[in-house]
């Protein structure tokens, strides 16, 4: 299913998770990530990176911003959450974040889970109308990322639009997949493994 988007963009449900998608996706959010969430200690993306993987074969609903057949942005969603937003370091500031939080917006997403220390992606999920609901200390792994809980207040308009949606891309419109892939770090838990890394 692909819609065309006034910023140029399409957006794609990737309803097949082929080699190549996967890769390409979790090369886009290794680069996001790189570029974003520099508060990570050394090591953090390679720790993070093969949940990453397995939440892109495995979440029930991908999309995609595509600009000439190139992924500039995606996310993923489970039910009425948003588990994923990240765009390409090239893309910043170009459209493609918004346009797929409207899709988010549209498809009755609810609440989200953002880093405490990334505050630019608070600020983008502010401006889309969520709000703080709660806080905890650490992340999935135990790791000492606080994660904030944002939820869109009941009554709040669905598909609130911006008047500038290029505006609210920025640098912080990113979510790790902590939620997500913290039912991959549970079952590892239970066969002994440890995920803390320092």
């Amino acid at each position: 299913e692909n819609r065309e988007m006034p910023e140029e963009f399409t957006l794609h449900e990737e309803t097949e998770r082929t080699d190549a998608l996967v890769a390409e996706l979790a090369e886009l959010w290794e680069s996001s990530v790189r570029a974003t969430h520099d508060f990570l200690a050394e090591g953090g993306v390679e720790f993070y990176k093969p949940y990453a993987v397995e939440a892109i074969k495995s979440l029930p609903l991908v999309m995609t911003a595509r600009a000439d057949g190139k992924a500039a942005a995606f996310m993923g969603i489970t039910g009425a959450h948003l588990d994923a937003l990240f765009a390409a370091p090239e893309y910043f500031g170009c459209g493609a974040g918004a346009a797929l939080m409207r899709e988010a917006l549209a498809r009755g997403v609810r609440s989200v889970d953002v880093n405490e220390q990334n505050p630019r992606a608070r600020r983008f999920y502010e401006k889309h109308g969520f709000q703080t609901v709660s806080r905890r200390d650490t992340d999935d792994c135990g790791n000492p990322y606080p994660i904030l809980r944002m939820e869109l207040p009941e009554g709040k308009d669905r598909q609130r639009q911006t008047n500038n949606p290029r505006a609210f891309l920025t640098r912080g419109g990113c979510v790790l997949f902590l939620r997500f892939i913290s039912r991959y770090i549970r079952n590892w838990n239970r066969s002994g493994l440890s995920f803390r890394y320092s």
